[in-house]
């Protein structure tokens, strides 16, 4: 089955996925979360994000990322976003389909 392209890219967008290895994804520019985390080091976590995010560079305007694992992994990257004003748009698998629904997170520029 052919998977739905992401239509919701600006410009200077890159697109990774959360976690490596979870399921066969498109093309990507790689992973937020390469190694095994623990679910219960929400600290870790966050700051494993925000490293992430600082690593961008200032000429990325946002990301858009395939939803593939943790919900605290995916809650930790819409913050580290959300504090540096990085675009995020969120890509989730319809099974039914087989295809990516996405899910604009954090427009370019919005912060908390």
């Amino acid at each position: 089955m052919e998977k739905e392209k992401n239509t919701h890219e600006c410009a200077n967008e890159q697109v990774y996925c959360l976690f490596e290895g979870r399921h066969e994804l498109p093309q990507n520019n790689g992973v937020v979360f390469n190694a095994v985390v623990n679910p219960a080091d929400i600290a870790g976590i966050e700051a494993q994000a925000s490293d992430f995010v600082a690593k961008l560079g200032d000429d990325v305007d946002g990301i858009t990322v395939y939803v593939t694992g943790l919900t605290v992994g995916t809650v930790s990257l819409i913050k580290a976003c959300a504090n540096k004003g990085v675009g995020l748009t969120l890509l989730h698998y319809n099974a039914a389909t087989g295809e990516y629904m996405p899910q604009e997170a954090i427009s370019v520029g919005q912060s908390l």
